[in-house]
């Protein structure tokens, strides 16, 4: 089978059981397009660097996330749901100012969404409080 049609197929595949929620079996559908090693467009590459990275979230992998996410984003840095994933991934790690950062793309990205704006201010008050924190405990 052509290499461009095997990758198609597996990330087909890889798609159809994250909808399943069997995270692991997309997980080794998209290891295995991915080890294909083609050259494809950036846009294709980076939306199965972004489900793979969907997929290690759903398996509380956050960090091993984040690598996938920045992939992602160095082949496609106007996709707006890179930065909300990978923020979600920094947040969960408590790497606040790193989800901030992405909070801050994501409203020069995608202005009109007010959404981005309250968890930036969501964010920042988590930030200063953590920070209170660890000086209280220093």
């Amino acid at each position: 089978m052509n290499k461009f049609f095997q990758f198609n197929e597996l990330y087909d595949k890889a798609w159809q059981f994250y909808q399943r929620k069997a995270y692991i079996v997309s997980l080794e559908y998209l290891n295995e397009a991915l080890s294909l090693d083609l050259a494809i467009s950036s846009t294709r590459l980076s939306k199965t660097f972004e489900l793979r990275g969907l997929v290690k979230m759903q398996l509380k992998h956050y960090l091993v996330s984040i690598i996938d996410f920045n992939k992602a984003i160095n082949l496609d840095s106007e996709n707006p749901s890179l930065y909300y994933y990978r923020h979600l991934s920094h947040s969960v790690l408590s790497q606040y100012e790193e989800a901030i950062q992405d909070c801050k793309k994501l409203i020069i990205l995608e202005p009109k969404n007010e959404s981005h704006r309250k968890n930036l201010k969501s964010l920042i008050e988590i930030s200063i409080l953590n920070k209170r924190f660890n000086e209280l405990n220093e």
